[in-house]
């Protein structure tokens, strides 16, 4: 049942899942086509993913090779060099039991498979929504049930109310190393924005706080002054490296494209005066970077300057690619600031100059 063939055949139809986003919404066409078909033209199932599991355990051990001989799965879960990162799959050390996994996502979708290489253990879960951090619960809950080596029981924790005169102290930007993240505030609470994952904040004490998506135990840290100077992290009482807050972006050095894809939060969130301020650092420290432009020229437009935008738009433009190439990645943009609400007005004068 599991196909490549974009767009799939009509009688297939019928057993196509559709996609939602975070908020609930259809996806416009329940699904895309993408002409990726390595990356994103996999239409497939849980359990079509689960026989390529068993059959990867099975040929790790030398009892089969209908999929792949002993010697290639060992060169597709041996990571290289420093990392996690295998050949098509991560690996996961827990404990002394080894696991390969891969994660993935696209608009309305999002899906993760983990099994054992010598345990005979595994799971593929699947979920129809961009908020797919579902299955985080899902693989926590079949790994403790069924007593998974490397895997712990979920902590139960009890939340306390926080005074938002508290709260407001903690929003802000934050770096840990290297890696730039946020906490801002919405109506129900505050959220932590790290790796493109908006994590709710559950309070355990007025400066002790966990995520349902993070295994770390935070604690903010607070000086001699009352001011709030970063976070301390830990998971199962090991010490992390904390996270800092950013008073300054003059002494910070996030990774590379950290600082284009924090901008590029920050602009969607539309804290646009914070993201001029970090697209224009990122201008400097990595200056081939072209979308840091394309998004430095959005900040300065939805901040109401269309003659900076103009300006920025105009290098984005001769960067690399054919313009043409390059006024469609900026329609497309435009059409996702029109659905998120974003100031119609100046998008309209915006795509007039440059005639999109």
């Amino acid at each position: 049942s599991s196909t490549y063939t974009q767009p799939p055949a009509p009688d297939r139809f019928k057993n196509l899942a559709t996609g939602y986003k975070k908020d609930g919404m259809q996806v416009p066409g329940k699904y895309h086509i993408y002409p990726e078909k390595a990356a994103a033209g996999l239409w497939t199932t849980p359990s079509d993913l689960c026989k390529y599991i068993i059959e990867v355990q099975l040929a790790y051990q030398g009892r089969s090779a209908k999929l792949l001989n002993q010697k290639m799965v060992g060169l597709h879960v041996t990571p290289y060099g420093q990392g996690d990162a295998a050949m098509g799959t991560f690996i996961q050390n827990r404990k002394g039991e080894k696991y390969f996994f891969h994660d993935a996502s696209n608009e309305g979708f999002t899906g993760v498979f983990i099994a054992g290489l010598t345990n005979g253990k595994g799971v593929a879960i699947f979920a129809n929504t961009d908020d797919g951090y579902i299955w985080l619960e899902l693989l926590n809950s079949v790994a403790w049930e069924y007593g998974w080596k490397g895997f712990t029981k979920p902590d139960e924790i009890t939340t306390v109310p926080v005074s938002d005169s508290v709260l407001s102290k903690y929003v802000g930007d934050y770096i840990t190393d290297g890696t730039l993240s946020g906490i801002r505030k919405e109506n129900d609470g505050l959220y932590y924005w790290i790796d493109g994952i908006s994590s709710k904040m559950y309070f355990t004490s007025a400066t002790d706080f966990r995520n349902i998506e993070f295994s770390s135990a935070k604690k903010f840290i607070v000086d001699s002054l009352g001011n709030v100077t970063g976070f301390a992290r830990s998971v199962n009482g090991n010490v992390l490296v904390p996270a800092n807050r950013i008073t300054t972006l003059d002494t910070i050095h996030p990774r590379p494209g950290q600082i284009g894809f924090y901008g590029r939060h920050l602009l969607e969130n539309k804290r646009y005066e914070r993201a001029v301020q970090f697209l224009l650092k990122g201008v400097i420290v990595e200056p081939t970077d072209s979308t840091i432009l394309k998004d430095l020229a959005h900040a300065w437009l939805s901040q109401g300057d269309t003659v900076k935008a103009m300006e920025f738009y105009q290098q984005y433009l001769k960067t690399g690619r054919t313009e043409s190439e390059l006024k469609e990645i900026l329609k497309k943009d435009f059409d996702f600031f029109l659905k998120e609400g974003f100031d119609s007005t100046i998008i309209d004068t915006a795509k007039n100059n440059l005639s999109l």
